[in-house]
């Protein structure tokens, strides 16, 4: 069995695919990785990538499913933005993910969408939120300590839409029995 921290351990922190850089978690999982206690590999998109960066630390822009999946595989702990997609692929391969929801007041988002649904499932067991460098720190050696040993099943994009779909569409219907009353 793989430890779950120390030197061979793997954080994998994944900020998606908006246009919009999300510098602050990208800096945060630097700043924690310079710590020493994990290794890294941080999907920073458009986010500012230092030339130089800690030791046990790589990144790309993008991943395909290809690399995602070993990837969320060998992680220790997976830190995400509020995307579901990414939420979903983390926890179908036994992961409750950490959660850093973009901030449209730093420019890293259009609107508040990401903050709304942290919140909505922030109290549930489904994901830990961190919304500062400390609170992250916290939470992923909380993810660490509690990785379910389950074998990834293979992230299957089809069910991860149809499972989307079908919270939006039980959200929107929830929202409209609350207009008519």
């Amino acid at each position: 069995m793989r430890s779950v921290d120390g030197p061979e351990a793997l954080v994998v922190v994944l900020v998606g695919t908006d246009h919009h850089p999300f510098d602050r978690l990208v800096e945060w999982s630097l700043s924690l990785a310079d710590e020493g206690w994990s290794n890294w590999y941080v999907q920073y998109g458009t986010s500012h990538w230092p030339q130089r960066t800690p030791g046990g630390v790589e990144g790309a822009t993008v991943l395909g499913i290809e690399t995602l999946t070993p990837l969320l595989g060998k992680a220790s702990a997976v830190i995400t933005h509020a995307g579901p997609g990414l939420l979903m692929d983390a926890q179908l391969a036994g992961h409750t993910p950490v959660v850093v929801p973009r901030d449209p007041a730093r420019g890293e988002h259009v609107d508040d969408h990401q903050q709304r649904f942290v919140r909505h499932l922030g109290g549930s067991d489904r994901i830990l939120p961190a919304d500062s460098l400390d609170s992250l720190r916290s939470q992923v050696r909380r993810a660490m300590a509690a990785r379910r040993q389950q074998p990834v099943r293979g992230l299957d994009n089809a069910a991860t839409v149809a499972r989307f779909t079908s919270l939006v569409d039980a959200t929107v219907q929830r929202r409209q029995r609350a207009v008519r009353r």
